[in-house]
């Protein structure tokens, strides 16, 4: 297994019954949001899904979601209607944001005026906001800073990739897709 990327709508809660374990029916059932319960729901049924029934889901010391199949690791995002999960045999990263999400409104907490002017597109505040949410979770370190040390260095506008890097660390290539109004920043 190299890695893919599954996107998916977030399905309802009453359908991902038999997909999921009772213990995590049971604590999506303590969530508050029924949006926030499919979204937990949604990426766990992918998951059990491409690795199969058994396979045991945990958060490991940062937060993030591991699975107990050597060589195997996840990554998952999700925003408004959809999941994204990323599944590799390495380390691996993923988000997904809205495009209508304003990302001008907290533009200066994240990009650089260097990332900024790598370009034009109108869509760039959302390909470096997902990149760099795709690096923090690849580099799994909590207290990242992400203007200061997630840095993205180049973009490739006709392979859709983008060059970034954490400071101090080996750069990484992230792909963006534009998936319906949705953009998807992977490294796997």
């Amino acid at each position: 297994m190299a890695g893919r990327v599954l996107i998916e709508p977030v399905a309802d809660a009453a359908a991902l019954r038999t997909s999921v374990t009772e213990q995590e029916w049971r604590q999506a059932a303590e969530f508050a949001s029924g949006r926030r319960r499919n979204e937990y729901l949604s990426w766990r049924a992918v998951v059990r899904r491409e690795l199969g029934r058994d396979v045991k889901i945990f958060y490991d010391e940062t937060g993030a979601p591991r699975v107990d199949t050597p060589d195997t690791y996840i990554s998952v995002s999700h925003a408004r209607d959809m999941i994204a999960v990323a599944i590799a045999d390495c380390r691996c990263g993923i988000d997904i944001e809205s495009i209508d999400r304003n990302f001008d409104r907290v533009a200066d907490r994240y990009l650089s005026l260097r990332e900024r002017l790598l370009c034009s597109d109108v869509e760039w505040p959302a390909m470096v906001w997902c990149a760099k949410e795709a690096m923090y979770k690849l580099y799994g370190r909590r207290g990242i800073a992400l203007k200061d040390d997630l840095i993205v260095e180049s973009y490739d506008s006709v392979r859709q990739i983008i060059g970034g890097r954490m400071a101090g660390a080996d750069g990484c290539a992230i792909r963006i897709e534009k998936i319906e109004d949705y953009i998807v920043a992977s490294i796997i």
